[in-house]
């Protein structure tokens, strides 16, 4: 069906992009469509958990590499695509955009220390790692399990921050959601290599991780009528992108980076865009 610019059919990098206003973005997803990527999460979780359980042999380390190269490959491209089609306009426009969200989160990055995001993020992942190490060589008890894995994949700030994006962001839900899908990727292949300790505990991580998120993402939608009136939804996903794109570093292990501390840029590119208009 042609769309309303001029008969020509949107291409497809358009709808994923939500470049083409003539796109239901909410499409054959509906209603679930602000968390669709918290679904796809908690089924990413099911599925490799079940692996796990059912597959006596442990992931080898050479294809746990090669998965962790390919996850952080697709967390770099992820966010980079977030940035760019979130930058638009003339070129002094787009500038002013990108030097927007690289403020909101060098700021964001001062704010999430004074509120202690990151050290707050280590006290869960050495609570969760001391159960998780506690148990090693033996057989975990499901509460185990379900207390650490939920923790560690509830506290994730790719976790967070790609639930608030697919609140606010108005792009089709393939494209909306990707941060959640690589998120996804990860917990899947972590689920795979516990569930041979924890068995049921970890695939029973999958609920709170699901009311979690989607909750995070049914929150930022309430926002939605205010971003859009003032068109600020971008500058949320330009900030969004950089922090994804960030994330891959921590994925690769190239540079030690306090991810959870940039949280709050999130809120505070739109804040930065609306005092400048």
């Amino acid at each position: 069906m042609p769309s309303a610019r001029g008969g020509r059919k949107p291409k497809l990098w358009e709808q994923l992009g939500g470049r083409d206003n003539s796109l239901d973005h909410a499409g054959p997803y509906g209603s679930f469509a602000p968390v669709f990527g918290a679904i796809i999460n908690a089924v990413a979780i099911l599925v490799g958990g079940l692996f796990g359980v059912t597959n006596p042999n442990p992931l080898g380390v050479g294809f746990q590499l090669r998965a962790k190269t390919f996850i952080g490959v697709c967390a770099f491209f992820v966010g980079l695509r977030m940035l760019w089609v979130s930058v638009n306009g003339t070129a002094l426009q787009t500038i002013k955009q990108l030097m927007i969200a690289v403020a909101a989160m060098v700021l964001g990055a001062f704010v999430g220390r004074l509120l202690r995001l990151q050290e707050a993020s280590n006290v869960i992942g050495r609570y969760s790692s001391n159960i998780l190490q506690g148990k090693a060589g033996s057989s975990g008890r499901f509460s185990d399990g379900f207390v650490a894995c939920s923790l560690v994949l509830c506290a994730n700030p790719l976790g967070i921050v790609g639930s608030l994006l697919g609140g606010v962001l108005e792009a089709h839900p393939l494209f909306r959601h990707s941060p959640l899908f690589v998120k996804a990727m990860m917990d899947a292949l972590a689920a795979a290599s516990l569930a041979g300790i924890f068995r049921w505990g970890v695939i029973g991580s999958f609920l709170p991780v699901l009311a979690w998120q989607g909750t995070l993402a049914l929150l930022a939608g309430a926002a939605l009528p205010w971003l859009r009136d003032n068109s600020l939804i971008d500058s949320v996903g330009a900030t969004g992108g950089i922090f994804i794109a960030v994330a891959a570093l921590v994925i690769f292990e190239i540079k030690k980076v306090e991810l959870a501390g940039f949280i709050p840029g999130l809120f505070l590119a739109p804040l930065f865009t609306w005092w400048l208009k």
